[in-house]
């Protein structure tokens, strides 16, 4: 991985040049995947992404038959609430019924529907999960809707059916 192509120059600014603080940002948690691994590819779109068209761009090469974890930084979401995602949702088009007694501010909440709903709120923040007819899930669940999985937290389903973490 390059800062820039051939005929660029790499911009500087600050103590580091802009490449080398991206690369030190995507390393401390910006590349992480939801399981808190910076892999080459990741870290290549993060800096890729963060610089504009008009900027310097810069090469990644690479000939591997898999990526490994540059580092590991803390899981976005914890692995056990991960693994959980292939029961509450059996089928990737599964939707997860809610109602308003997993919404702490309601007056007929419960408990243990609070603690799961806590670590859907989770998956939703990392874009595993989405509201279903609502923009947030406090309406959904206020609403009696639920929640689906998104493409990426169909992924993710497919991972824990596989015990990949």
């Amino acid at each position: 991985m390059t800062a820039c192509r051939r005929p660029e120059a790499a911009s500087e600014s600050g103590p580091h040049g802009v490449f080398t603080s991206l690369l030190i940002q995507g390393l401390n948690g910006g590349a992480s995947s939801v399981l808190g691994d910076v892999t080459p590819g990741g870290l290549y779109a993060f800096v890729d992404n963060a610089l504009g068209a008009w900027e310097q761009r810069p090469v990644f090469k690479t000939n591997v038959s898999r990526f490994i974890a540059l580092r590991e930084n803390e899981p976005l979401v914890p692995r056990d609430v991960l693994r959980k995602l292939p029961q509450w949702f059996p089928e990737p088009e599964s939707t997860y019924p809610l109602d308003p007694t997993y919404e702490p501010t309601a007056p007929e909440f419960d408990a243990a529907n609070g603690e799961v709903f806590a670590q859907l709120q989770r998956c939703n923040r990392h874009s595993l999960i989405e509201p279903v007819d609502a923009d947030h899930m406090y309406f959904a669940a206020m609403n009696s809707s639920g929640c689906r999985l998104t493409a990426l937290g169909a992924y993710y389903r497919i991972l824990a059916l596989k015990e990949h973490f």
